[in-house]
C-alpha cells in the first residue's frame, strides 16, 4: 500500500522538479525529459505495488507453492529495466538541471548525479542507489516545499507596477 502511495506521490514531486527547470529557463529538453522521468517512475512503482498486492492477496492461498510465490517475490524485488532506466533518467535530469541551470540547488545536484551513475551498477550498488534514492527524493522533495525559487522577471513586473501606482 505504502508502495503505491509513493508511485502516486511522486507525480507532484517530479511535476515540482519540472517546474522548477521551466521557471530556472533551462533547457526545455530537461523539461520534457523530466516529465517522461516522472511518468515512468511512477508507473513502475505502481506496477511493484500491484506484484506486492497480489503477493499479499495469493500468500495463503493453498493452490499457491511457495516456491511460485517465491519466483514472483524475486521477479517483483529484483527490479526490471523500465524501472532502472526511469530512476537513472529522473536522477540525471534533475542532476543537469541542477547543476546547468540552478533548477534543483546543487547539494542536491551533485548526489542525484552519484546516484544515477551508482543506479547502473549491478549487485549491491545498485540496490543500494535504489534505496538512497528514497531517501534523496525525500530531501528534494522538502527542499522545494519550504524554499522558493525566485522569479526575478515576476518580481521586477510588480515592483514596477507598484512604482507607477504610488506616482499616479
Amino acid at each position: 500500500m505504502l508502495l503505491g502511495l509513493s508511485g502516486i506521490f511522486f507525480v507532484p514531486f517530479g511535476l515540482a522538479v519540472w517546474a522548477r527547470i521551466r521557471q530556472a529557463q533551462a533547457s526545455p529538453l530537461l523539461g520534457g525529459l523530466a516529465v517522461i522521468a516522472t511518468t515512468m517512475v511512477a508507473l513502475t512503482t505502481l506496477a511493484g505495488a500491484g506484484v506486492y498486492g497480489v503477493l499479499g492477496d495469493i500468500g495463503g492461498h493453498p493452490a499457491v507453492s511457495p516456491a511460485a510465490l517465491q519466483a514472483w517475490h524475486i521477479m517483483g524485488s529484483e527490479g526490471s529495466l523500465a524501472d532502472g532506466a526511469s530512476t537513472f533518467l529522473f536522477l540525471l535530469t534533475a542532476a543537469l538541471a541542477g547543476l546547468s541551470a540552478g533548477a534543483v540547488p546543487r547539494w542536491l545536484a551533485w548526489p542525484a548525479l552519484l546516484l544515477a551513475v551508482l543506479s547502473l551498477l549491478p549487485g549491491p550498488f545498485g540496490f543500494l542507489a535504489s534505496m538512497v534514492f528514497l531517501a534523496w527524493t525525500a530531501a528534494t522533495g522538502i527542499t522545494l516545499l519550504v524554499t522558493r525559487q525566485a522569479r526575478p522577471d515576476h518580481a521586477h513586473a510588480t515592483t514596477v507596477t507598484a512604482k507607477e501606482v504610488r506616482h499616479a
